[in-house]
């Protein structure tokens, strides 16, 4: 969202500029002969998307509390880097707007103002209540009780993250439901591994005595194998550098140095200290056992392309109900949206959106067809399905049913571009393994609807190009993917997920 605001504020500026200098009378009737979208909006557009370039790739990107001061100054430094990109631009297209000292002036006054009531907004009413909304970061802690309230208090001053569950290693299974600062205790070291196969969790914490690391190291590579960040204390380490030795590793995580030079899918390790968040006790460092993340700028890049795709789908959609509504009305009763809860990033639960091309009750005849299930494994397909409606058979062969789904890309639950979302019926027969394919967000078409829907019949090998796209993913990736899409939406022999 940081571009498409740069993009509001700069054109906004520039329009407010231009009516309040138009009735001061401050601007001549020879200023007004061009075209305010060619002359004006679109030379401060462009303006704002290089100034969005240059912040994100020059300086440290982040939001945190600020006074009125520091947003001022932030909100002046981004100001000049448009005022300069403007000004050359305006300059090499000899443009007529160059020449009014005024307008230039007061655009970029407005611009000053707006992007400082933006900061505020962020550092006030955004940090505060980020954590209530799907976009934060769902945090597991896994602790003793003597460390837990400290923990917790800590985790939760963080306002991108939401502990939303507690993991005693100490206590036992059974009893009353315990709370610590008002955070659930939903798990014990023995049911660990179940809570977190069913539970949303984007990253946990492990703060742990030397004494208690076998009760939760199993946990800990389950968790890893599931693609979700785990941090871990190390007791015995009083001071880190900055990389982990392949022996550290080994002790961590239990993979051998072979296992580190040979396989691909062995976690990669970096240090934190926690200078940026003091969680634990006596500022202890800790280990985060990961996959490398791609910069904000490449994940703003994707979060810019679904928008505006999602915002080009959906103006199609909106065509397309116009003609395909009364179809599907009078080809059976019922609406013409399909809703079906599913699983997005790392468990979160969304409804996704079709346009409905099965009849009414076809959810409840789903068992019995299970036995006529083409797919081998957690994922359910057939070619001749009776709940198909004969309007339906049209617009899944040509995926017109997909269209509503843009309306889910925008909303950010989903992506152009992913893993195809399970049903929960399906998620809750997942492994950890099986698990890791949700460690993105999933998408309306991925690596393995291109590879040829028709042919793979293999779930496992679903998630292994599911995997593989998650770890070598990328903008230009995401881009081919696209295309190639296209070009295969109006096969005849296309199948749907």
């Amino acid at each position: 969202m940081v571009f498409f605001s740069y993009l509001l504020i700069a054109v906004g500026s520039a329009s407010i500029a231009l009516v309040v200098l138009h009735r001061a009378g401050k601007l001549d009737a020879s200023f007004f002969k061009g075209s305010f979208i060619l002359d004006v909006a679109l030379p401060a557009a462009i303006s704002a998307v290089v100034t969005t370039i240059v912040i994100l790739r020059k300086f440290n990107y982040h939001f945190e509390k600020m006074p009125l001061w520091q947003c001022a100054g932030r909100s002046l430094r981004e100001t000049l880097i448009f005022a300069c990109s403007w000004a050359i631009l305006l300059i090499l297209a000899k443009n007529g707007v160059s020449a009014s000292r005024y307008f230039f002036g007061t655009t970029l006054l407005f611009n000053f103002i707006l992007m400082t009531a933006e900061w505020m907004y962020i550092s006030s009413v955004v940090v505060d209540n980020f954590h209530k909304s799907p976009s934060a970061t769902y945090v597991g802690v896994v602790t003793n009780s003597r460390r837990a309230e400290k923990l917790v208090q800590t985790l939760k001053k963080d306002w991108a993250r939401k502990v939303v569950g507690l993991c005693l290693i100490d206590e036992k299974t059974g009893g009353e439901q315990k709370t610590v600062c008002k955070i659930p205790v939903t798990s014990t070291a023995e049911t660990l591994i179940e809570q977190v196969k069913r539970d949303a969790i984007d990253e946990v914490f492990i703060e742990i005595e030397e004494d208690e690391r076998p009760l939760v190291m199993e946990a800990a590579r389950e968790m890893i194998c599931m693609g979700i960040r785990v941090h871990i204390n190390i007791p015995e380490i009083v001071k880190l550098e900055k990389t982990v030795t392949e022996k550290a590793l080994a002790e961590i995580s239990g993979y051998s140095r072979q296992q580190i030079q040979e396989d691909s899918d062995t976690p990669t390790l970096q240090t934190i200290y926690t200078r940026e968040l003091e969680y634990g006790f006596n500022n202890r460092p800790a280990l985060i056992l990961d996959r490398p993340h791609k910069r904000v700028r490449q994940q703003i890049m994707k979060r810019a392309i679904d928008i505006a795709g999602s915002i080009v789908g959906l103006a199609i959609a909106g065509v397309l109900t116009l003609i395909l509504g009364p179809m599907i009305k009078h080809d059976s009763p019922g609406p013409i949206f399909f809703g079906q809860v599913r699983i997005g990033k790392n468990g979160r639960k969304f409804k996704m959106y079709k346009f409905r091309s099965m009849y009414q009750d076809a959810e409840a005849h789903l068992k019995e067809l299970l036995a006529q299930n083409e797919m081998n494994g957690l994922m359910f397909k057939m070619e001749d399905d009776p709940r198909i409606t004969k309007v339906g058979r049209f617009i899944r062969k040509t995926n017109l049913d997909e269209f509503p789904q843009f309306w889910n890309v925008l909303k950010g639950e989903m992506s152009l571009v992913g893993t195809r979302p399970p049903t929960v019926s399906e998620f809750n027969q997942y492994n950890s393994y099986h698990k890791r394919r949700l460690s993105m967000k999933p998408g309306m078409t991925g690596l393995w609807q291109v590879s040829g829907r028709s042919d793979i019949k293999d779930f496992e090998e679903v998630v292994r190009l599911d995997c593989q796209y998650i770890d070598n993913w990328s903008i230009r990736g995401d881009i081919k993917i696209l295309f190639k899409t296209i070009g295969l939406a109006f096969k005849r022999d296309n199948g749907a997920a």
